[in-house]
């Protein structure tokens, strides 16, 4: 199986390459801009991280696996095109996006930058793959975010509605809740709409907050270590309280307690995709998939909400 991981440089996107390349051919896809934002922050990693280039010859050395690298910013013209079409991928890991809230409203230049990546990216991906891998499978990394704070419970993908004596199977309603969580559900429906109009097989992951560094491949040699963010921007609230248990000081608790939201170990994250890479949707007439009603959810693609909850060691 032929894997392409954009994004794979990144938090997740580094340990997800490690652990499909154990049975994969696998290529990582970045631009590199994770490690430019926090230049720019002045923030970096608990965590020593390697260039790329110096990770992917760790590995190889630890376990004999070999990871293809790629530069490229996928949101420029004819940049993914061209890498889909040189690798055809069974499998697409779509990693590459712009991880915080607070950073995507810091001000005005930053939310257009965020939407950029996500949104134009999510379009340029979805059409080279339509063109070149029409039967790939993407796996896209969302958020529960997008679904806000319904007074329902939240539905795995679809429900049916009924309304003025009509039924009808729909998405389930997305209501983000920033503007990250905004650039997010453009993204979903851009994956939607994919699916329905070119028949592409999707999955779409909507998990919560990702915690911690460790999985069984970043055990294997400290040069093979992913990022541990802990700063007021890019690091998940867990991440940071462990840092200041660790240091004996006080946790920075913000907000209301009775809104908590779900938190999933980097382990358990990294499981799933690897899980879903092994189990794509099963292939559909694309005749089927592009003349499905116009309202009716597309019917290769699928969301799949990861809100596993796991206390931190």
């Amino acid at each position: 199986m032929r894997v392409l991981v954009l994004g794979g440089d990144g938090y997740l996107g580094w340990p997800v390459s490690m652990r499909l390349s154990l049975r994969c051919d696998v290529t990582v896809v970045d631009d590199f801009s994770r490690r430019s934002r926090h230049r720019r922050a002045g923030t970096r990693s608990l965590t020593p991280i390697l260039s790329l280039a110096d990770r992917t010859r760790a590995w190889r050395e630890v376990t004999g696996q070999t990871i293809d690298t790629v530069e490229g910013d996928i949101t420029a013209p004819g940049v993914v095109a061209g890498i889909i079409r040189e690798v055809r991928p069974d499998s697409v890991i779509h990693l590459a996006a712009q991880p915080s809230r607070r950073w995507a409203e810091a001000d005005v230049d930053q939310a257009v930058e965020t939407m950029t990546v996500g949104v134009i990216g999510a379009v340029r991906l979805v059409w080279a793959l339509r063109d070149d891998a029409p039967d790939a499978h993407l796996i896209r990394l969302g958020t529960t975010g997008e679904y806000g704070r319904p007074d329902i419970e939240i539905a795995e993908g679809t429900l049916d509605i009924s309304h003025r004596g009509r039924r009808d199977r729909l998405p389930m309603p997305l209501l983000p809740g920033s503007v990250y969580d905004l650039t997010k559900a453009h993204e979903s429906s851009t994956m939607q709409t994919a699916a329905r109009l070119f028949g592409l097989r999707v999955t779409d992951i909507r998990q919560g907050a990702v915690y911690g560094a460790h999985t069984s491949e970043t055990a294997l040699d400290d040069r093979l270590a992913t990022r541990l963010d802990y700063d007021g921007t890019f690091g998940t609230a867990l991440n940071r309280f462990c840092v200041q248990a660790g240091c004996e000081l006080p946790l920075t608790l913000t907000g209301d307690p009775s809104r908590a939201f779900p938190i999933v170990d980097i382990e358990d994250c990294v499981q799933a995709i690897e899980l879903l890479t092994e189990h794509p949707p099963p292939p559909v007439l694309r005749e089927l998939a592009t003349s499905s009603a116009r309202s009716a959810p597309p019917v290769c693609w699928r969301a799949w909400s990861l809100r596993v909850r796991r206390p931190p060691v």
